[in-house]
């Protein structure tokens, strides 16, 4: 037997390549496998997502509540007005 005859691959011979197996199509447990682990990893993430949701919001109301602002000086003031004038 010739090298070029045989399919084994050799440096001499680069144009031969092992070929691919083909697949067989999964089975249906397989399938369900799989879109039981895609639902388990979209769960995961939109749990994750909601935790990093709540401790944003939570950031954003604990700043909120340190910073006075303007709308909240104006408030305070029209009270401290109304006030007054009850008062009378």
């Amino acid at each position: 037997m010739s090298s070029t005859t045989s399919n084994t691959s050799s440096p001499t011979n680069p144009t031969t390549t092992k070929r691919k197996r083909k697949r067989s199509p999964p089975s249906p447990a397989e399938l369900v496998a799989r879109a039981q682990a895609s639902a388990r990893y979209r769960q995961r993430n939109l749990e994750e997502e909601r935790e990093k949701a709540r401790q944003r919001m939570a950031r954003l109301r604990k700043r909120a509540k340190e910073e006075k602002t303007l709308a909240d000086e104006c408030r305070a003031r029209a009270r401290e007005a109304s006030r007054k004038y009850r008062k009378k």
